[in-house]
């Protein structure tokens, strides 16, 4: 799905798309709301999200602002960064009582890479990898010039070749409350 718009999707499963941006959905300038939904063994082959790529366009018009409710990422993949999502700078999403387990990145951002905004409350981060032993890292998030802020979340056996098992943060805000971190490794 390419969407320049609004977009919702409830109790949907995407299984096995391949992009190359986004295997399964690339939002530009959108409004995207996903419930309940399933998304796994997605790929992208350009090495930009295996389930999303998120941008925001260069006027306040193309803004994406993206709310992830009660879902699962699972073993989706990138050849480059952002194994399940990849958002932009000027982006935002927000993400609530979701999983992301087995995503893959080569180089950064094993489930999410993000240049933008996320918050929520409530995910599990679990067994998410990067493989790049010269990229920055972030088994499961990588963050750079962008605001994180979750609660209640946990990041459990993820883990790069490089830095930061569960998180690789460069330039960023980050802020976590409740969270538990456990068996990350780099």
């Amino acid at each position: 799905i390419y969407c320049v718009g609004t977009l919702n999707v409830t109790g949907t499963d995407f299984i096995e798309n391949i992009g190359q941006y986004g295997g399964a959905i690339i939002a530009y300038g959108a409004d995207i709301t996903i419930t309940e939904c399933n998304f796994s063994k997605n790929t992208s082959t350009s090495g930009i999200g295996g389930a999303m790529y998120i941008r925001s366009g260069d006027s306040e018009d193309l803004v994406s602002t993206v709310t992830i409710t009660d879902s699962s990422f699972t073993e989706n993949s990138s050849t480059g960064s952002g194994g399940a999502l990849y958002i932009k700078a000027g982006s935002s999403v927000t993400i609530n009582g979701s999983t992301f387990t087995g995503n893959t990145a080569v180089n950064s951002g094993g489930a999410i890479y993000c240049l933008g905004t996320i918050s929520g409350s409530g995910n599990t981060f679990t067994g998410n990898t990067t493989s790049s032993e010269t990229k920055d890292g972030g088994g499961a998030i990588y963050v750079s010039a962008g605001n994180v802020s979750l609660e209640d979340t946990d990041f459990v056996n993820n883990s790069a070749k490089f830095y930061g098992g569960a998180i690789y943060a460069q330039d960023s805000v980050l802020s976590f409350d409740g969270c538990e971190f456990n068996g990350n490794t780099a």
